[in-house]
């Protein structure tokens, strides 16, 4: 039997391969804290790895989804941030912080699909930030060019210079912030919405296809930083989301490995008597051991704790 001729051209010349983009929910699929955020605090988290950030006025921000029938934006799209800022704020925008500034400098490129209504500047500010953490150098802001948008969806493309790391001190917790804001030379007088999704950014100048993950995928990404789960989930060694007598411990494994020892906070819990939520016992004084990036371990420092088992939750943070 022959064998079959492979031809040169099998794979198209324009076929991208590999994990390109690293924006991670850059379609805007992920809300494990929810999906309308107000009374926003300055560099406050919304949806899944977008921080937002102003000084006088309190945006709002929302995940919104596609209308049905929308022809006007590659049908693969389901969600969008839209973020909608008042009048008066000399500093507003959001964006999304990348770990570790001593990996990322060079020539990138920067898509998006955007539409809304403009800032009185006209126009907004692509911004890049280097922020050498703790222990670090200064940080250093990189304004890479302006867009402007309209009541329709379009695709931009930004060519984006990072600066070299050459010379600097690289703290803990460095990390590179790409960022949409209104330009410097903006009064702060109008209101302004923006509407954004398929946000990309690549190493190299050309700009590539969106690349689309699951949203499994997408969400594990987001859990290194920020993870929402329920008592219901389960617990070791202990009652958990149950009636617990105090002392009791409870080990909880993440479903993914964080990426600092994390914050432990608990909602929707229920005491009796004069009980007290379930605390961390030997956790947040214990930094430097690793094991606790991948499980925590709580126990109940009084009386009897009930954290209902179908709201209570816990929050594991390790944000940027």
């Amino acid at each position: 039997m022959a064998l079959s001729t492979i031809q040169n051209n099998s794979f198209a010349d324009t076929a991208v391969h590999g994990r390109r983009n690293l924006i991670i929910n850059g379609a805007m699929q992920v809300a494990q804290r929810g999906t309308s955020f107000s009374s926003i605090s300055s560099d406050q988290y919304t949806l899944d790895r977008f921080i937002a950030f102003h000084t006088s006025v309190t945006p709002t921000i929302t995940q919104e989804s596609l209308s049905v029938g929308q022809t006007d934006l590659p049908s693969s799209f389901r969600n969008y941030l839209r973020f909608a800022a008042g009048t008066g704020a000399a500093i507003l925008g959001f964006g999304t912080r990348i770990e570790d500034v001593s990996k990322y400098y060079g020539t990138y490129k920067l898509s998006f699909y955007a539409k809304g209504t403009n800032p009185a500047g006209g126009s907004f500010q692509q911004r890049m930030i280097q922020r050498f953490g703790t222990g670090g150098s200064s940080q250093v802001i990189t304004d890479n060019g302006t867009f402007t948008v309209t009541s329709s969806w379009q695709r931009f493309e930004i060519d984006v210079t990072v600066p070299s790391v050459s010379g600097k001190t690289i703290g803990t917790g460095s990390y590179l912030q790409m960022q949409f804001t209104q330009p410097s030379t903006d009064s702060g007088t109008s209101a302004w919405t923006l509407d954004i999704t398929g946000v990309q950014l690549e190493l190299g100048s050309q700009a590539t296809p969106f690349e689309h993950r699951s949203y499994g995928e997408e969400l594990a990404l987001c859990q290194r930083y920020y993870e929402l789960s329920y008592t219901m989930d389960g617990c070791r060694n202990g009652n958990f989301g149950g009636w617990s007598h105090e002392n009791t411990q409870c080990v909880h494994q993440f479903k993914v490995r964080k990426r600092a020892v994390p914050t432990i906070t608990f909602a929707n819990y229920a005491t009796n008597i004069s009980g007290t939520p379930w605390v961390t016992r030997d956790f947040q004084t214990v930094a430097t051991v690793d094991g606790f990036k991948f499980n925590a371990r709580y126990f109940a420092s009084s009386e009897y704790i009930y954290i209902d088992r179908q709201d209570g939750s816990i929050i594991a943070d390790a944000e940027l």
